[in-house]
Parts: C-alpha cells; structure tokens; sequence
C-alpha cells in the first residue's frame, strides 16, 4: 500500500502522509527512504537484524543535518525553493531548540543566520506555500532563540539571528514584507502567521523596553495604520462570519449532531478563542476572529513601549483618532473579550449560593488555581487575556477624547430628552469591573486588575461627556448580580451602580494589609462624581447613606496604631475628609430630600467617637510629620484623652467642620438632657428635630477648593505600576504564544511557561485557592450566555 502512493525521485522514494512501518509512526508530509541523496543516507539507521531503514521525514532529516553542524544547501541551488515547499514540522522545530543550549546555539550562528536569511527572501517568492512556510519557520526559529537566557538579549540574540552587521537591512525587511502581508488580499493563514511573527517579536522577552527588537517595528511609519485597517476592515467579515455560525447552529438543530455539546447550545461558539488556538503539532493556526484582537494588543504594547523616556508616536496617533467607524471598531473587539469573561462569571454567580462560594471561585481564577495553560477550552485563555484587555481599554479612554462622542453621539447634544442607550463596551467594563472589586482576598493579580479598572474608571469621570451619560435619566442599567443590597431587577442610572460597586470594593477589602493605593483612587471617583454633581446641580435618588457608612468603616478600620503608623494613609484620610465636607458643604447642591442633609448631621454625631479617635491621628500624624503616632499620651487601657467632645486642633487637614458638629450638637443633646431629666433622647426622630432646632447656632468653616481635583497623569505616579503590568501582560500573551503549538508540547518544550505567568508585581506566585475542585479529563464547555435586559426605547 505504500508502495502504491509514492513515486520515485533521484533514486530515493518520497512518500505523502503518515505511516506506520515496523511498529513505528512517523508523522511528516515527505519521508525519504534509501536512495543516494545525502540528506537521507548520511543519517540513516538500522532496526533489529534486518537492518531496515528508519523512515524520516524529509524537513526532520533536512534539520537534524543543520543542528548537527553541517550545511545540506551546499552546492544546491534550488535548495531553499525545496525546502519551503516541505510543511512545516513545528514541534520537531521547537524540539530541536529546546534541545540545543546557548553556548551551542552560539556556536550555530552561522547555520541559523542562514535560515534567517533565506527565510526573509522567500517573503518576496511568488509561491503562497513558500512564503507560509517561510514565515511559519521564522515563528519558530525566533520563538526558539527567545525562550533561551543569554546574557545580553540585544547584541547575543541578534547576533545569533543574523548577525549584527546584516541586522538592520534585514529587520527592515522582514517588517515591511509582514506589514505588506498583513493588507494584501491573502488567504487568512498568512495574516495570521505574519501577525504571529511580529508578536513573537514584540513578546521576545517580559520587559518590552529592553526589547531592541521592537525598535525596527515602531521605526515603520506604517504600522499603525495597518493595525488600524486590520481591526476595521475585518468587522464586516467577522460579522458575516458570525452569521454563516448562526445558520450552521440552526442547520444543526434539524439535525442530530454527535458532539457532546448539544447542538441547540450557545456553547458552540468558538469566538472568544484565544490569539493562537492549538492545532496538530505540525501547524499554527489562527482563529477567524482573533486576528483583530491580535492587532489590537500588538497596539497596546507599541503604545507602552518606552513612552516614558522617549516621545511615542503611536500614543500621538492613537489620541488623534477621530473616525467614529475606526473607533466603534476598536470598542467592539474589546466588549467581545470582556463580555467573555463576564460569561464565565455569570454560571458562577448563580451557583455561589449552592458550591464553593462566589469569592472563592473568583479568587480562583485570577490567582491561577482555575484556569491552566494546556488543554482547558477557550475559557482557559480568558485569564491571560483579561489583563490585555484591560489595558488596551484604559489606553483607549485615557488617550482618546473623542471615544464616548464615536459611541454614544447624542450625549453630546447635552439634551435631557434625546434618546440615548448605554454603549455595550461601557456597560460590560462596569459589570466586569464589580465581579473584580467583589473579590474578597484577592492575590497579586486580581489587586493589579483592580487598580487598573479604577484608574480607567478615574478617566472616565474626569470626561464631561462621560459624566452626563452615567446621570442621564433615560439610559437603564441593569444591576450586576454581585452587588447584594441591589434588586436584579431594578434598572437605575449608571452612577448609582458605579458608586455601588465602589463601595462593595471599600467593604470587602479592609484588612491588615489594607491595599491603599485603590482605596485612594476608588475614594477618588466618588470625589470627582460629586464635584460634577455640585457643579452641574444634577441631583440623583441615591441612598447617600451607604456612602457616609461605607467611610465611617474606613475610619474606624484605620484607626489604631499598628495601621495608622502607615505613611500612607494621610493621603486616604485625606480623601475620606475631603469627601464629608463636600456633603456638609455642597449637600443642598448634591442631596435630593432635605432629610439627607439632616441624616448626615445625625450620622457625624452619631459616630463622634469613631470622629473623635480620627482626628486624633490625623492630628497626631501631622504634628510628627509622619513619625510613629502609636507611640504617644494614651492611658494603659487604650483611651484617648480628649476633650469638649471632641479633638481640638486641626490642623489644616480639614477636620474643623467634623468636629465643629460634633461638638456643637454634642452640647445641644447635653444641655437639652439637663433640662429635660425626666425624658431621654430615645429615638432618632428626636436627635434629628434636635439637629434643626439649631442649625442657626452653628458656625462652619468654608473650606477652599473642595469642588476641584488634581486631573489624573500616569507620570509619573504610577509609571512602576504601568512597567509591572505590562511585564505580566507580557508574559500571559507569551504563554498564549506557545501554546500555539500544541498545549501538551509547547508545556513540555516549555516548562517555565506555566509558571512565569502565575506572578504578578512583586514575583510572588500565588497559591492555588482551597476553594478550587480538582478538574476533570473533559473538556470544559463555555457557560451560557448573560440575560440580557430588554433594551427601553425612548419614543
């Protein structure tokens, strides 16, 4: 039967497809056996007494030769035009890779220089399957070389490559012939590799910015514009791609199917796929839908990469975006991706009542202990590009003004009766964003996604336009399940949902190591909501006591001296004043019923004591300029000798009208219990006609630019912070990457890839959470889709 499909080349027999001869499988497009060629003989063998032949594939046989030392090109000048006519055997590539150390690849540099070489012409060959090939080789050879450590990346890596002389000519080269693949009218399979290569290049190593690779793709004046064009022109075949899907699912529901899905089931979208799906260990593949989000974090890296020592021009570019097609575009593929994850939360939610627990499930997925790199579904590839994502939708909102007029046109219009629904993007970040702040421990990864969607929710409320829309009456917004004090079925405006989440965040992250940094910027967009609020004297129905409870926690948590000793948080109790004496201030402006205002006074008395502990840390903090304020006048019991009810001297840190209140509604009940010993104060009711009785005896101090805020910039406040994340995003994308292979071969060429990706920040790595059961040998299907609300129309 063998015998019967080959045919006789140079005295040697080529045979197509995989066989089995004597016991043994070889997988390969092309096998050799006998013959005179020396690329087959020279490295033949013998198995048992019959001294058979071993069959070898010819591109294995091709390659053992180059990694043994030797040149099979010599003296053949069609070789090259040969050899990339051969597919591509990817894990027999990466193996001999993985299998060759850096002294030894060092000792190799002038074979693979010319590989590389002959690689970067055959992109200019005619021939299709020369130039997939070609480019498929070059994923490999680069993603080879990269996973290994040399000691310097930029002159020992390029030197290997091409060698320093010839590298400039050729990276050019290579990126323009890439970049020209990329817009060109070729089938999908060449994108898809093209678009690999260059994020093989830009994930090289975890710091972008020690990357000198990336300079030779940002140097191309052009590629921002063919990311562009990719993550627009292909909305329109994605959408009819997504139709044909729909048709075949109905075609299978008149149609028994086998599949273990059944055939009715959503499930069977395959769209949320990761950048580079697992295909036979011979081949790469990319899916129909992924090549835009592909280009989209290809965007986001060369946005971030040095923009912090050198002027970027992508940032300038990406601000200058004002197409609104260009715009929708890049708004639709990242709700794609985040209303994935927020898919995979949803079953969770319903179940948290039942199982494990909603926490302990959440904490699981962003510490690692749920999602694995090999073999778990494309819901497995969510938890690497989660972080991406994110970013990519802070790049956006953060450099681009023109994003909410492109989205949602007649906000712009500034009228209260024009029609107006919540964009999807919007809507999905907010819900995606209270599944993150639920997390009650979270680990490295989930406070590093939490800063982020705060600081984009900071940017967000510093947009006017922003502003109108979480405030205007007509957009309904369904509740995320998550926030518990909230019914699923009321549809309120934005802001009241976003100050819910906010305060979910405040209440279930105080612990001793009390993430500071999040509770300032989470504090921080409630300050600048209330700012609009004041300024516009747009008034909303909210319970505003949740928020004045939700700081008085704060205050009471911080308050002891193994925490307050933190030099960090004068700037938290700095917000948390701020943010009361906008309210005893601007409450006429801010509060809808005049009871609110009422209610705060009674709250401020009410906690006095909590008030009063405060103030005593603040002041004492601000006396030692920073010195340890556990250490000072307090009796052995742990009480703190104030007096007149309240703590006196404020200084300057805004506490004066807090304690003002105190003191003066303090003396108030005191006189008002003398004169009257035969009663008591037994109600609130009582408290509160006490509080109106005499507000005219009260004197408040008008405190200066309490309706102002100093505008976000991320340099250089979080510049760390940015260079962190960006390393993880980094790192999960590279993991993406490799697994391109095939997940089973790329963790055994790669064993470092699972783990590189479980840290975040500081390097630890998080321990898997008890909450976690143990996976089953299935695979895992996506979970149904989110309950839509049905959309009101405004007539």
């Amino acid at each position: 039967k063998i015998m019967k499909r080959a045919e006789v080349v140079g005295g040697g027999t080529i045979f197509n497809g995989p066989h089995t001869l004597a016991g043994s499988t070889v997988v390969g497009p092309l096998l050799r056996v006998g013959g005179n060629d020396n690329t087959s003989t020279n490295n033949a063998s013998t198995v048992g007494n019959n001294k058979r032949p071993v069959l070898k594939e010819k591109f294995v046989d091709i390659y053992e030769s180059f990694f043994q030392g030797r040149n099979p090109s010599a003296g053949r000048q069609e070789f090259w035009d040969e050899l990339f006519l051969l597919k591509v055997n990817v894990a027999f590539l990466a193996q001999c890779f993985h299998q060759t150390s850096e002294e030894e690849l060092v000792g190799l540099k002038d074979t693979i220089n010319l590989i590389v070489t002959n690689c970067v012409k055959t992109l200019h060959d005619s021939s299709s399957i020369r130039v997939l090939h070609a480019l498929q080789t070059l994923v490999v050879v680069l993603r080879g070389i990269f996973y290994k450590k040399f000691n310097n990346f930029g002159f020992d890596v390029i030197n290997v490559i091409c060698g320093i002389d010839q590298a400039d000519a050729l990276f050019q080269d290579l990126i323009e012939c890439v970049r020209q693949i990329l817009v060109s009218d070729v089938e999908q399979s060449h994108k898809a590799t093209a678009m690999a290569l260059l994020l093989t290049i830009t994930t090289a190593i975890d710091n972008i910015h020690q990357n000198t690779l990336i300079e030779y793709i940002v140097h191309n004046n052009q590629i921002f514009s063919t990311l562009i064009y990719l993550m627009t022109t292909r909305s329109q075949d994605q959408q009819q791609h997504q139709h044909q899907q729909q048709q075949q699912q109905q075609h299978n529901l008149k149609q028994p199917s086998q599949s273990s899905t059944p055939p009715s089931s959503p499930l069977r979208n395959n769209n949320s796929s990761p950048a580079f799906s697992a295909g036979s260990t011979n081949s790469l593949k990319v899916s129909h839908t992924n090549l835009t989000t592909s280009a989209l974090f290809l965007l986001v890296m060369l946005l971030n990469f040095r923009k912090y020592e050198a002027r970027n021009s992508f940032i300038h570019e990406m601000a200058t975006i004002k197409d609104k097609h260009t715009l929708l575009a890049i708004a639709a593929i990242l709700n794609k991706t985040i209303e994935d994850c927020n898919r995979w939360f949803w079953p969770v939610v319903q179940q948290s009542h039942t199982k494990t627990g909603f926490f302990g499930a959440v904490t699981d997925f962003f510490s690692g202990g749920v999602f694995k790199p090999a073999a778990e579904g494309d819901y497995s590839k969510l938890y690497k590009q989660a972080g991406a994502i994110l970013l990519a939708y802070y790049e956006l909102v953060y450099q681009n003004k023109s994003l909410i007029g492109a989205l949602c046109p007649a906000i712009l219009e500034e009228r209260s009766d024009a029609p107006i629904e919540l964009p999807p993007i919007i809507k999905n970040f907010i819900i995606f964003s209270s599944y993150l702040f639920s997390q009650e421990s979270p680990e490295h990864r989930g406070l590093y996604y939490i800063r982020l969607s705060l600081i984009t929710l900071t940017c967000m409320t510093e947009d006017p336009a922003m502003l109108r829309l979480m405030h205007h009456p007509l957009p309904a917004f369904a509740v995320p399940p998550i926030i518990p004090t909230a019914d699923p079925r009321q549809s309120v405006p934005l802001v009241s949902v976003v100050l819910d989440i906010l305060l979910q965040f405040i209440k279930t992250h105080l612990r001793k190591n009390l993430p500071v940094t999040q509770y300032c910027l989470a504090l921080g967009v409630i300050h600048r909501i209330l700012c609009w609020q004041k300024k516009s004297e747009r008034k909303i129905d909210y319970q505003w006591k949740k928020v004045w409870m939700g700081l008085f926690n704060v205050i009471r948590f911080i308050s002891v001296p193994e925490i307050f000793k933190d030099k960090e948080l004068m700037p938290l109790s700095l917000e948390i004043i701020k943010i009361f004496n906008v309210f005893i201030t601007y409450g006429d402006l801010i509060l809808v019923n005049e009871g609110d205002y009422d209610m705060l006074y009674y709250e401020i008395i009410r906690q006095s004591k909590v008030v009063n502990i405060f103030a005593y840390y603040v002041d004492r903090y601000e006396n030692s300029n920073g010195a340890d304020v556990a250490s000072g006048d307090e009796d052995p019991s742990g009480t703190l000798h104030v007096t007149g009810g309240a703590v006196s001297g404020d200084g300057g840190h805004g506490m004066e009208n807090m304690n003002t209140i105190v003191r003066h509604f303090t003396s108030k009940i005191d006189q008002w219990e003398a004169d009257h010993p035969e009663h008591a104060l037994s109600s609130p009711e009582q408290v509160l006609e006490l509080i109106k009785a005499n507000y005219k005896t009260l004197k408040l101090t008008l405190e200066d630019h309490l309706d102002s805020y100093d505008r976000y910039i991320e340099n250089p406040s979080h510049v760390r912070y940015f260079r962190q994340f960006v390393r993880a995003v980094v790192a999960d994308y590279k993991a993406l990457l490799a697994t391109s292979l095939d997940p089973d071969t790329a963790l055994s060429i790669y064993p470092e890839v699972r783990s590189r990706t479980n840290s975040l920040g500081n390097g630890s790595t998080p321990t898997p959470s008890p909450h976690a059961s143990p996976r089953k040998s299935v695979s895992p299907q996506k979970p149904p889709p989110l309950p839509q609300p049905q959309p009101q129309h405004v007539p």
